[in-house]
């Protein structure tokens, strides 16, 4: 059995016809912002996606933690894989994000999970973590299916 990292809830076994990590991680090689920022794909399954980037010195912002806009970034990226996963070139239409708890360097996981997917548009919920396990953002994205 996978570890649960940061107590993140389990995520479903990714079906035979559906688009795994790996495929995932070709279609999203050529997202500059996410290779720049260091984002990685850790686990993909229908409907849900986990991905996560080591916060360093150049997330920080002057009060010295992580930067809402590397957090909001972050986001964004977990809910462009959990999406594409069912439906590759799914665009954001919108994204609502709400800070709880700053974040210190460190790893930085965000987890996508479906809240509504029609034929056109998805929602998804996605929560940001830190390497301490605590929630420190939560965010609400809209998606349009091209």
């Amino acid at each position: 059995m996978e570890k649960k990292p940061y107590n993140l809830p389990e995520m479903p076994p990714m079906p035979p016809d559906g688009y795994g990590a790996e495929a995932l991680r070709g279609l999203f090689a050529g997202d500059r912002v996410a290779v720049n920022l260091g984002m990685e794909i850790e686990h993909v399954a229908n409907g849900g996606a986990r991905c996560s980037m080591l916060a360093g010195p150049q997330h920080l912002n002057a009060l010295g933690v992580v930067q809402g806009g590397a957090i909001y970034a972050l986001a964004d990226y977990a809910f462009s894989v959990a999406a594409a996963s069912g439906h590759p070139g799914t665009v954001t239409l919108s994204g609502d994000m709400h800070y709880l708890k700053p974040l210190a360097q460190g790893r930085v996981m965000a987890h996508a999970e479906a809240v509504s997917n029609t034929r056109r548009t998805c929602v998804y919920r996605v929560e940001v973590f830190g390497d301490n396990g605590v929630l420190s953002a939560v965010g609400t994205f809209t998606g349009y299916k091209r």
